[in-house]
């Protein structure tokens, strides 16, 4: 397809983990405009051709000039919630974050005449609660009341007022393995110091996903014509902390049979170590399969090669 006509794909939130990732993977297929608070930093992270307009997170009326006639529009703003100490304020900056955003572009999408066909909108699977090693698909009824609960519901309600004809999705992202972002660059801090473990005794599930497949899933998702509503990005095959550290000190050649009493972790990270270290859920990702999605690593120990 030349350059010239390319659809139009708007992305907000690039700079981040996830963001970066898929601009690389879509940049080639798409004319893409990035929405972004830094257009200094966007160009040193994405380089100097994006195309990048500044945008606040919250103003309405500016970008409905970008949004006119584009073919899609992937959301994936908002302050990182795994960055500093859950204080009220912060608190406040994450949920404020993305349901401003959320809102924002809703009532973009509603002034303009020529409307997207699709909206991509990130979520995550704290939606779905702590409960102890509970199965969760896309059905599962949840009646969840902690903060990353809150705060996805919200995350979600901001969208759902866009116009019915467009194709809304909602994709709850699990925990993130890559090099570069996510839990697991966390997970190996002690393990570069040789004090490489789990919380607790290890029994806890984790809801993970390669980035790479995490990336895969939206780009199939966009082109997807069929694709609309609720979908869960993690692998089919959550795994236990402890299986986890298992394999991390296997490939890095580091001990990792620590037994970390959890009270610690939530004297230094607060209820941040509760609802992200110690979340104890499994995740599945049962609309994408049934949809024909092919996972690259479906495997933990094979993630971990590819990453470590």
């Amino acid at each position: 397809m030349g350059v010239n006509n390319r659809k139009r794909l708007i992305i907000t939130g690039s700079t981040g983990f996830i963001g970066k990732y898929l601009y690389n993977k879509l940049e080639y297929d798409y004319e893409i405009i990035i929405f972004t608070r830094n257009i200094k930093n966007a160009k040193k992270i994405l380089g100097e051709n994006v195309r990048a307009v500044y945008w606040d997170g919250n103003s309405v009326d500016y970008i409905t000039q970008y949004i006119e006639g584009a073919y899609a529009i992937i959301n994936l703003a908002g302050e990182n919630i795994g960055a500093g100490r859950w204080t009220k304020k912060q608190k406040d900056i994450i949920l404020n974050s993305r349901t401003r955003a959320g809102n924002a572009l809703s009532n973009a999408i509603k002034k303009v005449i020529n409307k997207p066909e699709v909206l991509i909108q990130a979520s995550a699977i704290g939606y779905y609660g702590l409960n102890a090693g509970n199965g969760y698909d896309e059905i599962t009824p949840v009646k969840a009341n902690r903060f990353l609960a809150e705060v996805t519901r919200n995350w979600e309600k901001a969208v759902n007022t866009v116009n019915s004809d467009i194709r809304l999705i909602i994709t709850r992202l699990g925990n993130i393995l890559g090099k570069d972002g996510g839990i697991l660059r966390k997970i190996l801090i002690p393990f570069k110091f040789f004090v490489g473990g789990y919380p607790g005794k290890g029994e806890k599930w984790i809801s993970w996903i390669h980035i790479t497949d995490a990336v895969d899933a939206i780009s199939f998702l966009l082109k997807n014509n069929k694709s609309m509503g609720i979908y869960n990005l993690t692998t089919p095959n959550p795994v236990k902390y402890k299986v986890l550290a298992k394999h991390i000190g296997k490939l890095i050649r580091r001990p990792s049979w620590l037994s970390f009493p959890e009270v610690i972790l939530i004297l230094f990270f607060g209820q941040r170590a509760r609802e992200l270290l110690l979340a104890d859920i499994r995740v599945y990702p049962k609309r994408l399969i049934a949809e024909n999605f092919k996972f690259t690593y479906n495997n933990i120990e094979e993630a971990l090669k590819n990453i470590l």
